[in-house]
């Protein structure tokens, strides 16, 4: 199949992608929200997500991967996906602020030692530009790279952080306040979703019938390691998590190994760093293969275009206002996201179970 991701390969993307975007400034904003009970929010998160999961790969293996709009135009009408891929198109050009705007800031404050220019993330949107132009083959490809390296930072990260964390922090597990729980779990709903994400690779998996059983067990492996992220995050940080964003940069600076050594856990936070503003890139191809449906564009280049100068013109404006459109975002456009997300594959998956036969 042309331009095609392998079962190997979206396993590696589920596993080790979907952690990425996870890491850097949620466990700070969960810990405000939600304290020591940071991590029961994100559980509930992934619980919900699992269920998700199911539905979406109940859809593929309904509509025998054929490419999602295609389902939908069959499903609904064929006026309605054009609809939908638009109003898909805005979504994950809107989802991506948050994400690409944590990077930018992690990487221009943490990484430089001098006053960074508006030009010192400019290759991120160049990178962007290739992903969405070589597509998911070159993509999935990209992961396999990064799966060895994503493991060997992680790893580190790990080791010299969970010796260091106060684990009677987290007390009381039962009994813990449930409105402040759910607020947290609703509010950093942003960062979650994403077996959304494996519905936009529909039509471009290879043996979708065969092997996606093992997506579920890959799931596991990226839930589980943000849950236990986030508990040696609050276990380290106590009290003053809230004012630590860009948690893999800091988590490990207490461990006695980097008193004598100095410190090598910043090779660990580059490396996730690297590969997370190459992960990030995955919402602006779906953005692009959305606009491209609707529009049915000549040029070939004209969607990536548009996708990357929207967001190229987003992180100029918004330069100085991180926490304000991460807080906007969470307060305002987290009820479309939920929409966008949850409600509409769950519609597909009802319409699709409703009747027995689609000419997919």
């Amino acid at each position: 199949m042309k331009n095609s991701i392998s079962q190997r390969q979206l396993f590696i993307i589920t596993a080790i992608g979907f952690v990425l975007n996870k890491i850097y400034v949620m466990p700070a904003f969960l810990s405000e929200i939600s304290n020591e009970s940071l991590w029961v929010s994100a559980l509930v998160n992934y619980i919900l997500d699992f269920f998700l999961l199911l539905i979406v790969l109940n859809i593929l293996n309904k509509t025998n991967s054929t490419n999602i709009f295609e389902s939908i135009s069959k499903v609904f009408s064929y006026r309605f996906s054009k609809f939908i891929s638009i109003i898909f198109a805005i979504f994950f050009i809107t989802k991506s602020f948050v994400p690409i705007f944590e990077q930018k800031n992690c990487i221009e404050l943490t990484f430089y030692e001098t006053q960074p220019t508006i030009l010192t993330f400019m290759p991120f949107f160049i990178m962007a530009f290739y992903v969405i132009i070589k597509g998911y083959r070159a993509f999935g490809r990209s992961m396999e790279i990064c799966l060895w390296f994503y493991v060997f930072a992680i790893s580190v990260i790990f080791m010299l952080s969970i010796f260091a964390g106060r684990y009677s922090s987290l007390l009381p597990i039962i009994g813990e306040n449930p409105i402040k729980i759910a607020k947290g779990s609703v509010k950093s709903l942003l960062w979650f979703g994403d077996p959304l994400y494996i519905l936009f690779f529909s039509g471009y998996i290879t043996n979708v019938k065969n092997n996606l059983k093992n997506i579920k067990f890959a799931y596991v492996i990226s839930s589980v390691t943000v849950i236990l992220f986030l508990v040696v995050f609050y276990a380290v940080f106590d009290t003053i998590s809230p004012r630590q964003i860009f948690a893999p940069l800091k988590m490990s600076k207490y461990s006695i190994a980097l008193s004598n050594i100095g410190r090598f856990d910043y090779i660990a936070s580059f490396i996730l760093a690297s590969i997370t503003v190459f992960q990030i890139s995955l919402p602006l191809l779906f953005a692009s293969n959305a606009l491209n449906y609707a529009f049915n564009f000549k040029k070939k280049f004209l969607a990536p275009i548009i996708v990357v100068g929207i967001e190229l013109a987003f992180s100029v404006l918004s330069q100085y206002d991180f926490f304000a459109t991460i807080y906007f975002v969470a307060d305002y456009l987290i009820y479309f996201f939920i929409v966008m997300t949850y409600v509409v594959p769950f519609i597909m998956y009802v319409k699709l179970n409703r009747r027995t036969s689609y000419d997919f």
